[in-house]
């Protein structure tokens, strides 16, 4: 998208992230470790864990993004969206006690699990919106 390689994007992934904004206008999310978020702000997600990494993962928060932006509209911003894919993740990891070398294996087998875990996540984010 930018025309440079993925060597070059991940040597400066904040100069990568502004550089897609500049261009292309809009809201950015650079997954990896310490995600990138840009929107009104630059945003760095500290959550997560390895386990994240699988292949599929990346799909469940573009899914996330676009189910929660268009039911929630502005009453939910990206970066808050990007967090709550991780910590799923890492409720996920904490409650099944799987050692951080194991974890891409694990998530790969047990997306289903993640899915609870994010509608937990989920619940407890409906409850803070609407019965604060």
């Amino acid at each position: 998208m930018l025309g440079i390689s993925t060597s070059a994007v991940e040597s400066d992934r904040i100069a990568a992230i502004y550089a897609l904004q500049k261009k292309y206008a809009g809201q950015w999310v650079l997954k990896g470790s310490g995600s990138l978020i840009l929107d009104t702000q630059l945003w760095i997600c500290t959550a997560g864990n390895p386990g994240m990494g699988t292949g599929g993962m990346g799909d469940v928060l573009a899914g996330m993004i676009a189910s929660l932006k268009a039911q929630l509209q502005d009453d939910i911003a990206l970066h808050q969206i990007v967090i709550l894919h991780a910590q799923a993740g890492d409720l996920l990891a904490h409650a099944l006690k799987w050692p951080a070398n194991k974890l891409p294996f694990w998530f790969e087998r047990s997306k289903r699990a993640f899915v609870v875990s994010l509608c937990r996540c989920l619940n407890f984010l409906t409850k803070a919106l609407w019965f604060p």
